[in-house]
């Protein structure tokens, strides 16, 4: 199937969800009662927040 415009219009948001408890999940948050899921929308935010800078200043520092 070709691909005509921009890929991220075909994954919806339910999709994006699961993405984003991926990337929790491998920080150490699971998706289960007392992890991720029961967590706040303004510290999902955050945390995501967090983790994008400080890949940011790791790549910028060299830190791997």
């Amino acid at each position: 199937m070709p691909i005509i415009g921009c890929p991220n219009e075909l994954i919806t948001p339910d999709i994006w969800d699961m993405i984003e408890l991926v990337k929790f999940y491998e920080k150490g948050l699971p998706p289960i009662a007392g992890g991720v899921l029961d967590q706040t929308n303004i510290f999902i935010q955050t945390a995501n927040f967090v983790f994008s800078e400080e890949s940011v200043w790791k790549a910028k520092l060299g830190i791997s």
